[in-house]
C-alpha cells in the first residue's frame, strides 16, 4: 500500500482551511474583510474564498444548510458573490493564486 504524499498534504491543508472557517469564524471573516478593505477591491480576495470552496470539495463536504450553520453559509455565499469566486471547484491550486496576489500587492 502506497500513500500519495501530495494527496495527503492536500487533504490536511483542506481540513485546515475548513477548520479555520468553521471554528474561528469571526477571525476568518475579519481576515477576509481586512484584505478587501486594504486592497479596496473585493476581487482581490477571490483566491482566499476559492481555496475554502475547493477545500470543502476536496474533503467531500457539501456546502449546504444541512452541513453549515446559516451564518456561515450566508457569509460564504456573500463572499463568493462579491469576490467572483465559484461554489464549484476551480480545478486550480488556489494557494498559488494567493501567493501571486500577495506579491502583486507588495509590489504596488
Amino acid at each position: 500500500m502506497s500513500i500519495d504524499i501530495n494527496d495527503h498534504t492536500r487533504r490536511l491543508a483542506a481540513q485546515e482551511y475548513v477548520d479555520q472557517f468553521e471554528h474561528h469564524f469571526e477571525n476568518y471573516v475579519g481576515g477576509v474583510a481586512s484584505v478587501i478593505h486594504l486592497r479596496g477591491d473585493a476581487a482581490f480576495a477571490k483566491p482566499i474564498i476559492q481555496t475554502l470552496v475547493n477545500a470543502y470539495h476536496d474533503l467531500g463536504i457539501a456546502i449546504t444548510p444541512l452541513r453549515l450553520p446559516s451564518a456561515h453559509l450566508n457569509t460564504l455565499h456573500m463572499f463568493v458573490l462579491i469576490t467572483g469566486a465559484s461554489l464549484e471547484h476551480s480545478g486550480e491550486d488556489e494557494s498559488l493564486n494567493i501567493l501571486k496576489a500577495g506579491s502583486m500587492a507588495a509590489g504596488r
